[in-house]
């Protein structure tokens, strides 16, 4: 496969890029007179408005205030994937990714809705 060689940012090219943009030109016109995508040059424009230590320290806030991006699972969470986990399954059904007996869809859907129900 061809490495693809990196293109340095001029000021020329930047100016023109941000016209182009501006202008709202087709993407096509940008690789063709820049040799870059249309993407390539809105995050470029992205990045030098949002440096990495900006990004960074905003990622940090947002711990330090206790919000966060990936939660934790709960311990009833884990503990019903483990009970899923160990359900009898054919190889079949391990190979193509079925989900255990009683978590498809189908048999959510059929299940009583109320607890207190019983058969």
């Amino acid at each position: 496969m061809k490495k693809l060689k990196r293109l340095e940012w001029t000021a020329a090219h930047e100016a023109l890029a941000r016209q182009m943009l501006d202008d709202r030109r087709p993407r096509q016109e940008f690789i063709d007179r820049l040799g870059r995508t249309k993407n390539a040059c809105a995050a470029h424009f992205y990045y030098l408005k949002h440096p990495y230590s900006e990004r960074k320290d905003k990622k940090r806030r947002a711990e330090e205030e206790g919000e966060v991006a990936f939660p934790r699972p709960t311990d009833d969470m884990m503990r019903d994937a483990e009970i899923r986990n160990f359900k009898p399954r054919s190889i079949v059904s391990w190979i193509c990714g079925d989900p255990a007996p009683g978590y498809s869809a189908l048999d959510q859907r059929q299940a009583p809705c109320w607890p207190w129900y019983a058969s």
